[in-house]
């Protein structure tokens, strides 16, 4: 019997790799031009880190969480966040004062598989911590939408709705919820799309029953503040005109506190948010640091994937010039070898012929690798000091001398 893969988890065969690593290598791009700087943090990390650091529905409902031989519990990542203000927490007085970080991390949720979604993926993360300017959300705003644009996105296609969770504090002061239902009421308001108004409605009854119908009206119709506008009019500045404000959009995650966004691809079956992203201003105390504002945004590959496909389109792999190198008997195996390192050291992606050495069959071999020349160390040639040098594209074959090659 075959053993077969956990469900919704990925087994990514070459081509598979190289098309994800192109897709990363193009994000890579955008954010080192940016001068953000790689990370790495731990795929285990304490229970203690995401308990009301994180979305309830992700640590209640999707976690991988276990208790290890010494007894913690212990989660596996579904997310970087937590991770990244832990790590900085940790050597606060050591990091500069604005840092800008990028990581790509496998995380795990346990959640119904479906397009766009799979249990592990890689979750590209950038962070700025340090400012709680418009600037800087003009920058996370602005590299988010590149990123899209770099890997191939069509970006007439492409809405990014935002927000500003400050104004859910006037809403509840409007509607008189009170502060210890404030919790309640955004997680019922990340839900609304999901409900029908009715059943929204009921629901909102229970966090303060004297609200009706026409109370929805103050929801719908919050307007937006003077730093969420100007974030817009710097973005379409920038060229962007993605931004749609939406006063509904409220992110999932608890430590929001400011602007608020997601990305959305219209044009095909991937209607609904690719990734999203927004400020905290809290979360790094919450971890034992000292208050610094942030704003961040995550995107798995498996979302960016989806939203190509959507399109219609796929990652633009480059594939690499490959040279197979034969030697036609065992006594020439030990040039071949040499070729080959030779060729190597020069930057060529030189491979090596396995023997048994028909050339008919390696010549085959050469095709399926996708070898653009092979070497040929024969006998005769190499009395000579030369090898023979064949271009599987027109057939055409020259003689090197293996000192020029």
């Amino acid at each position: 019997m075959q053993i077969q893969p956990l469900r919704g988890t990925r087994s990514l065969y070459p081509k598979e790799m190289r098309e994800r690593n192109t897709l990363l290598n193009a994000c890579r791009t955008i954010l080192e031009r940016a001068g953000y700087e790689e990370y790495e943090a731990p795929v285990l990390e304490p229970m203690a880190l995401y308990e009301a650091k994180s979305s309830a529905e992700i640590i209640e409902r999707q976690s991988y969480v276990f208790t290890d031989r010494g007894g913690e519990k212990i989660v596996v990542r579904p997310e970087l966040t937590p991770s990244f203000a832990r790590m900085v927490a940790n050597k606060q007085g050591e990091l500069p004062p604005l840092i800008r970080w990028f990581s790509f991390a496998d995380c795990w949720r346990y959640e119904r598989p479906q397009k766009g979604r799979t249990r592990n993926f890689l979750q590209i993360n950038v962070d700025f911590l340090g400012s709680d300017t418009g600037e800087a959300d003009v920058e996370a705003i602005d590299l988010a939408l590149s990123m899209l644009q770099a890997i191939g996105i069509d970006m007439r296609n492409v809405s990014m709705r935002v927000n500003d969770r400050k104004l859910f504090d006037v809403t509840c002061q409007t509607l008189a919820i009170a502060i210890e239902k404030k919790g309640q009421f955004l997680t019922l308001l990340d839900e609304r799309d999901k409900l029908t108004q009715e059943e929204f409605l009921t629901k909102l009854q229970t966090i303060n029953p004297e609200l009706n119908c026409t109370d929805l009206a103050v929801i719908d119709n919050v307007q937006p503040s003077e730093r969420l506008l100007a974030v817009i009019a710097s973005v379409q500045k920038l060229g962007w005109t993605q931004l749609v404000y939406d006063p509904n959009l409220i992110r999932g995650f608890s430590y929001y506190t400011g602007i608020v966004f997601e990305v959305v691809e219209t044009s095909g079956s991937f209607r609904r948010a690719v990734f999203g992203g927004g400020r905290y201003d809290n979360l790094l105390e919450a971890v034992g640091g000292k208050p610094m504002s942030g704003i961040g945004f995550a995107v798995s590959d498996v979302a960016l994937f989806a939203a190509l496909e959507a399109q219609e389109k796929s990652v633009a792999v480059d594939q690499p010039v490959k040279t197979l190198i034969i030697p036609l008997t065992n006594n020439e195996a030990p040039v071949a070898i040499d070729v080959a390192r030779r060729l190597r050291t020069k930057g060529n992606t030189a491979i090596l012929a396995i023997p048994p050495y028909e050339l008919k069959k390696q010549l085959t071999m050469a095709n399926r690798l996708g070898a653009s020349e092979v070497v040929i160390v024969a006998p005769e040639e190499l009395k000579t000091g030369n090898v023979i040098v064949k271009n599987m594209t027109t057939g055409e074959q020259r003689r090197v001398r293996v000192s020029d090659l």
